[in-house]
C-alpha cells in the first residue's frame, strides 16, 4: 500500500506525536505544558494559549482590531501572570500586555510623540526579573532597542528608556540572556553584510557579533542554562533552526559552525527554547498529512541531537491555520531551598539549577543562634571569581531566618536584623524574607566534664540553654554558669552564652511578630513570608491568627504561607524520599495547613532523595549534598 505521507517526518510526527507528548508531564520540575502564540484562524491574526500536554485546542486571548491591524508575537511574563504582544497597523503598532485569560488587556507603549520617537514598536520580550520589556522601536526607518520599566506607569513617555540604536540599518528579534545582563538581537547594516545576531552587554556597552555575516541570521533564542544559542539561518539553503556555543561562538577563532537542529527541506524560524531545556519550538511550512497546503505551523524538537528518524519533529499545530511566534511560559514556581547548605555554591550548581526549570532559591541569613557566614556568597558571589552568586546567575532569591524562643534569645526584630547583616549586598535584589517558625536551640543534653565541645553545641543546665561560643575540651567540674544572659568561662577551653528558658506561647508569639514589623518597615522591604508546619504553628503560638499589641495591624494568617508536610515514603525509584511529594499549592486530601491559613504561597515538597534505610541525607542533586537541597513549589508572585 502506498504511503500518504510526502516526508518521514509528516508520518513520524503522527506515529511519536502521542509518547513524546505524554513525556512533558513526567517531570515535575521541568514539565513545559503551555505555549502562546499568533494565529489567523479567525482571519485576523490573534494571540492564543494552547495547552500542549495533554494536546488541547488553541484558546483565544485577544479580540481587538479593525482594517489591517493585528495582534502577535507573544511573550510571556517571569511569573506567567501577563503576556506582552504587538498590536496595531504595521508602521503604527504598540507593545499591550493581558492576561492569559483575555481581561486586563493594557496599552504599554505611548502612541509617537516629541518625547516619545517611536512610531512603531514591535517584538516585545520581558527580562528574567520582569521589571522590563524590551522592544523594537521604528521611527521613520531609524530602529532601535528601547525597554519600558514595568515599575513606571504604562502608555507614559518617562517609562521608556534607549537601550541600544542605530543611525541607519535594522534592529529585529530582541531576546535577553537568561541572566538578564544582556540582550541579543539580529542587526541588518547597509555595507555589513547579511543580517547576523549580536549581543549587547548592558552593563558595559559592548556589541559583540556571534555570527558570520556572510549568512542570514535571525531568530535568537537562549538555552535555560545560557550556554547555548538557537538560531534560524538561510546558510545551508532553505531557512533552518540551528544551535551554537555562547562560550564559542562561529565569529571566534577555533570555534566550530553552528549544529543545524531542523532537516526538513522547507522553510524553519522563529524558534523559542522551552524553560525546562526539553524542547525548542519552531515554525515551519513543511507539508504533511495535517498540512496540505503548506500553513505555517508549531512544532516541537528536542535539541539534544538533530531532526531524524529518532528525533522526529512534533507538529503542535492541526493544520486548520497559520500558526507562529511560538512563546513559553517560564517553568512554574520551582524552587530550592539551601537553609542547611553551609558553603559557598559553585556558578556549575547555580547553573545546573537554572537548567532544571528552577527560578527560586532560599539560603540561611540567621540560624535561630548564628548568622550564616555564607549568607551574601551564595546570594551575590564571593568577590573573588570562585562563585557570583544565584542573584547573578538570573535566580530569583529569598532568605531564611530561623528564630529562637529563648529569654536571652534575642527580640524577633534583633534576629531578623542579624539575617540582614548576614545578607549583606544580597538585600537589595532580595525578594523574599522567610521567618521560620518551628522549634529552634532547645536539647536536653547536659554538660559532660572533659568533653571536646564545638562552637554552636547546645546544652541545657538549670532549665538554661547555653551555646558553645568558644570550642574545646571542657573542664573536669562543672563551672559556674551564668544564667543571666552573659558568657561562663572557666569550663576549660570552652566558653559559653546563655540565652536563657524557653519562652512561653504568647511570649514566642511576640517574637515572630516583631520579626515580621521589622522585615515590613525595611525601605522597600522583601516580602515577609512565614514557613512552618500544622504541629510546629499550633505548638508555638497556640494556633495564632493576628500579633497583639504594638504590632495588632499585623495579621498573620494573612501572610504569604510556605509550609511542608513531611514523611517519608519510597516511591518506584528505590529510594527514600522525605516530604509530601507534592509540586503544587493545592492542599492534600488529608489537610494538613496550619490552623487559620487558608492558602499556601510555598510548598517544599521533597527534602531530597537518599538511599534506604538511612533517613533523609546523602546523595547529591545539583552537585550539592541532597540532604542540603530541599526542594520546593512558589507561587511565581512572591518574587516579583
Amino acid at each position: 500500500m502506498k504511503s500518504s505521507c510526502l516526508t518521514w517526518t509528516s508520518c513520524r510526527s503522527i506515529v511519536y506525536l502521542a509518547p513524546i507528548l505524554a513525556s512533558l508531564a513526567t517531570n515535575p520540575l521541568n514539565a513545559q505544558t503551555e505555549i502562546a502564540l499568533s494565529s489567523d484562524r479567525t482571519s485576523r491574526y490573534q494571540i492564543y494559549t494552547q495547552q500542549i500536554s495533554p494536546p488541547a485546542a488553541p484558546v483565544q486571548v485577544t479580540t481587538g482590531g479593525g482594517g489591517s491591524q493585528l495582534s502577535s508575537e507573544p511573550d510571556w511574563s517571569p511569573d506567567g501572570s501577563k503576556i506582552a504582544y504587538q498590536f496595531g497597523a504595521p508602521g503604527v503598532r504598540g507593545i499591550h500586555t493581558i492576561d492569559p485569560n483575555g481581561t486586563g488587556d493594557t496599552q504599554i507603549t505611548p502612541p509617537g510623540s516629541g518625547s516619545y520617537p517611536c512610531t512603531d514598536d514591535s517584538e516585545p520580550a520581558w527580562s528574567p526579573d520582569g521589571r522590563y520589556i524590551a522592544y523594537i522601536c521604528n521611527n521613520s526607518g531609524v530602529y532601535a532597542i528601547w525597554e519600558h520599566d514595568n515599575t513606571l506607569p504604562p502608555n507614559n513617555p518617562n517609562s521608556e528608556s534607549l537601550v541600544f540604536g542605530l543611525s541607519t540599518g535594522l534592529l529585529f528579534n530582541p531576546t535577553w540572556s537568561r541572566d538578564g545582563k544582556s540582550l541579543a538581537f539580529v542587526s541588518a547594516i547597509p555595507g555589513n553584510g547579511q543580517p547576523q545576531i549580536q549581543l549587547f552587554t548592558l552593563a558595559s556597552k559592548v556589541l559583540t557579533p556571534l555570527t558570520n555575516s556572510a549568512f542570514n541570521d535571525f531568530d535568537p533564542t537562549f538555552s535555560p542554562d545560557g550556554k547555548t544559542i538557537a538560531f534560524s539561518s538561510t546558510r545551508n539553503g532553505a531557512r533552518q533552526i540551528f544551535t551554537m556555543s555562547m562560550s564559542c561562538p562561529e565569529t571566534q577563532q577555533g570555534c566550530p559552525a553552528p549544529t543545524q537542529l531542523t532537516k526538513d527541506p522547507s522553510d524553519a524560524q522563529h524558534c523559542a527554547w522551552s524553560s525546562d531545556g526539553q524542547w525548542v519550538a519552531f515554525v515551519s511550512n513543511r507539508i504533511t498529512t495535517l498540512n496540505p497546503t503548506g500553513k505555517w505551523q508549531i512544532y516541537l524538537l528536542n535539541p539534544s541531537q538533530p531532526e531524524g528518524p529518532h528525533n522526529p519533529a512534533i507538529a503542535v499545530s492541526d493544520g486548520s491555520a497559520n500558526d507562529d511566534f511560538p512563546a513559553w511560559p517560564a517553568a512554574a514556581g520551582n524552587g530550592v531551598d539551601l537553609s542547611r547548605y553551609s558553603s559557598d555554591v559553585s556558578d556549575q550548581s547555580w547553573q545546573s539549577m537554572v537548567g532544571s526549570g528552577i527560578h527560586f532559591v532560599i539560603v540561611q541569613a540567621w540560624g535561630g543562634i548564628t548568622q550564616s557566614p555564607y549568607a551574601q556568597d551564595q546570594l551575590v558571589g564571593d568577590g573573588t571569581g570562585n562563585t557570583s552568586g544565584a542573584q547573578n546567575n538570573g535566580l530569583l532569591t529569598g532568605a531564611y531566618t530561623l528564630l529562637n524562643y529563648l529569654s536571652y534569645g534575642g527580640s524577633g526584630g534583633d534576629q531578623v536584623n542579624q539575617g540582614i547583616t548576614a545578607v549583606g549586598l544580597g538585600m537589595s535584589n532580595l525578594k523574599v524574607m522567610v521567618v521560620d517558625v518551628e522549634p529552634c536551640c532547645v536539647v536536653k543534653t547536659p554538660w559532660i566534664a572533659s568533653h571536646k565541645y564545638s562552637k554552636g553545641q547546645e546544652i541545657t543546665e538549670n532549665q538554661h540553654m547555653q551555646i558553645v561560643i568558644t570550642g574545646g575540651k571542657s573542664g573536669t567540674k562543672p563551672p559556674k554558669w551564668n544564667e543571666s544572659g552573659g558568657e561562663t568561662s572557666g569550663d576549660g577551653q570552652v566558653v559559653w552564652q546563655d540565652f536563657g528558658t524557653p519562652l512561653s506561647q504568647a511570649d514566642s508569639l511576640n517574637v515572630i511578630c516583631q520579626a515580621v514589623a521589622t522585615i515590613q518597615a525595611l525601605p522597600n522591604p522583601p516580602k515577609a513570608v512565614i514557613y512552618t508546619s500544622q504541629g510546629f504553628w499550633k505548638s508555638i503560638t497556640g494556633n495564632a491568627v493576628s500579633c497583639p499589641a504594638p504590632n495588632q495591624a499585623i495579621i498573620l494568617t494573612d501572610l504569604p504561607l510556605w509550609d511542608t508536610e513531611t514523611k517519608a515514603r519510597f516511591p518506584v525509584d528505590g529510594v527514600q524520599h522525605c516530604g509530601d511529594d507534592f509540586p503544587g499549592l493545592q492542599w492534600q486530601k488529608n489537610d494538613k495547613r496550619p490552623s487559620g491559613w487558608t492558602n499556601r504561597s510555598g510548598n517544599q515538597y521533597d527534602n531530597g532523595p537518599v538511599p534506604k534505610p538511612s533517613k533523609c541525607g546523602g546523595n547529591a542533586i545539583f552537585g550539592i549534598t541532597a540532604y542540603d537541597v530541599d526542594l520546593d513549589y512558589f507561587d511565581p508572585s512572591l518574587f516579583q
